[in-house]
Parts: C-alpha cells; sequence; structure tokens
C-alpha cells in the first residue's frame, strides 16, 4: 500500500506520480513550480520550513525546496511504505521489501545521521501458505498497537 497523500507546507504541494517522480506545484494555480524525476521508487514525502524529504529505493534525501536539487540523502534499507513523519528535528518512517526485512528509522533532520533503526517487520514466503508478515512474533493485526509503543520509546 503507497500513500498518494500530498504534503501541503508554506503554499506549495508537494506530491508524487506513483511512479517515480516529486513535483512542487504552487497552492494558488497549482503551475509545477519543480520536478525531480530521478527516483527509483514511488517517492513519499513530507516537508518542513527548510527542505522537502522523500524517501526512494535505498536512501531519504532532502530536497530543497527552491529547486529540487538533492542537499544530503541517508542510506536506509528497503522502500519506505509510508509517508514519513517529522516531530521536531527526527523524520521517523517505515521501510519493507519483499522476502526481507523492514526497518523503523528515526533520521536526524539537520545532519542527515541514523538515530535509530530497528528491524520490526519480517516477510516470509511459505509455499503451503502464501505470504505471511510478522512482526516479531505479532500477527500483523498487532503492528499497530506495537508501532505506536515503540515509538513512544524513541521519545
Amino acid at each position: 500500500m503507497y500513500s498518494r497523500t500530498p504534503v501541503l507546507q508554506d503554499s506549495f504541494i508537494y506530491t508524487n506520480n506513483c511512479v517515480s517522480s516529486l513535483y512542487a506545484l504552487k497552492e494558488s494555480d497549482l503551475s509545477t513550480m519543480w520536478t525531480v524525476t530521478d527516483f527509483g521508487f514511488i517517492p513519499m514525502p513530507v516537508a518542513d520550513e527548510r527542505y522537502v524529504y522523500a524517501t526512494d529505493r535505498s536512501v531519504l534525501r532532502a530536497l530543497a525546496k527552491s529547486d529540487g536539487h538533492t542537499v544530503w540523502y541517508a542510506p536506509i534499507v528497503g522502500k519506505n511504505s509510508a509517508n514519513p513523519v517529522i516531530s521536531a528535528d527526527t523524520i521517523y518512517f517505515v521501510t519493507w521489501q519483499l522476502f526481507a526485512d523492514g526497518f523503523l528509522y528515526a533520521i536526524d533532520k539537520t545532519n542527515d545521521s541514523i538515530l535509530y533503526q530497528r528491524k520490526i517487520l519480517t516477510i516470509k514466503a511459505d509455499r503451503k501458505k502464501g505470504l505471511r508478515s510478522r512482526c516479531g512474533n505479532m500477527e500483523r493485526a498487532d503492528f499497530r498497537g506495537w508501532f505506536q509503543q515503540n515509538l513512544l520509546l524513541l521519545q
């Protein structure tokens, strides 16, 4: 599941095209200010007063709001599964990858350092049962509560 929720910040809308591009649009007339087309995966944006942050296949990128050029990037494992969230100077997001582990990340937005990386999700293929996702020893239905509890521990 991929979020297509646009992000509104300082009269600009940041959104993706569900393929590999990120757009900055003026809120007033929806004209395109800039487009970044070199993402390898669907970019999931979030913005603050200085940058637009977007996940790619194996990095979190900080893009200049003025023209979309990459200011810094932080290596990550997996692909983002939903829009990142900013709290104070930290960006939180979860990654996943088919037949691989998923991780909860906390990255310092001021210097691109990884503050927290924890394996939280494993997706395995079972020939008899098909795909199964597990969060530690929990079934998928319990993941939301687990995530909320562990996110509170980071703050």
